[in-house]
């Protein structure tokens, strides 16, 4: 009774989780056809990963950013925040769920959103792309544009 009265459902549980509970987005699009249902997964909903338990580290490495965040006296170092949930997964997100407010102003149906904070930490990769593809140059570490290159 309650998602009459909701604009969106966001949740971050693995894939198949809410359907058993009689909460997936069939379920309540058929009560509320306005409705924007999110979900935030680690690897998203489908594909070989998706029922795989996974943290922020996982999903960095998975998307490349791992490979350059470290020093070449100790290896690969973790990041101080979970660049992945936020940078990845809720930034991805917010955009889309805004997207989709305006699409649901101009058709009156609300829509599905898929975030995989794997697929879109891949976004994080774009100055060092923009370096290979255009340069050739890979990133490595303690070579990147925030640390002056030393």
């Amino acid at each position: 009774e309650l998602v009459k009265g909701y604009d969106i459902v966001l949740e971050q549980f693995r894939p198949g989780v809410m359907e058993r509970l009689g909460l997936g987005y069939d379920a309540l699009k058929a009560i509320n056809p306005r409705l924007i249902y999110v979900s935030i997964t680690g690897y998203g909903q489908t594909g070989p990963y998706k029922d795989r338990a996974g943290h922020d580290i996982n999903y960095l490495a998975l998307a490349g950013v791992a490979s350059y965040t470290g020093r070449r006296d100790s290896g690969p170092l973790p990041l101080g925040i979970q660049l992945a949930d936020v940078g990845g997964g809720s930034l991805h997100a917010v955009v889309g769920l805004l997207a989709a407010v305006i699409a649901r102003q101009q058709s009156g149906v609300g829509q599905y959103l898929d975030v995989s904070m794997t697929d879109c930490s891949f976004s994080l990769n774009a100055m060092a792309g923009a370096g290979y593809l255009a340069c050739g140059v890979e990133p490595e570490w303690e070579s990147h544009v925030l640390n002056g290159g030393s």
